[in-house]
């Protein structure tokens, strides 16, 4: 749960923020709780990790998503 509301979000302030779009949210929390093992035992410090690791995931998804929209618009 952690690393699906972490995921969550963060797609939403980049929605509300312009810069993905709305059916974009799911994409990037989906794919990013795949990134993450099914973990059993789990400690405070393993949900604070994977929150901050999860958070890093979606930033960098939608950084590399922008920098490939303006690759395809200079190109154009």
């Amino acid at each position: 749960p952690a690393v699906l509301n972490a995921a969550n979000e963060v797609a939403n302030q980049a929605f509300r923020d312009g810069r993905i779009t709305f059916l974009e949210i799911e994409e990037l929390v989906i794919n990013t709780v795949h990134e993450f093992p099914c973990q059993k035992n789990v400690t405070l410090q393993d949900v604070i990790d994977a929150d901050r690791r999860a958070r890093m995931i979606v930033e960098s998804k939608i950084k590399e998503k922008m920098v490939w929209d303006c690759s395809i618009l200079l190109s154009c």
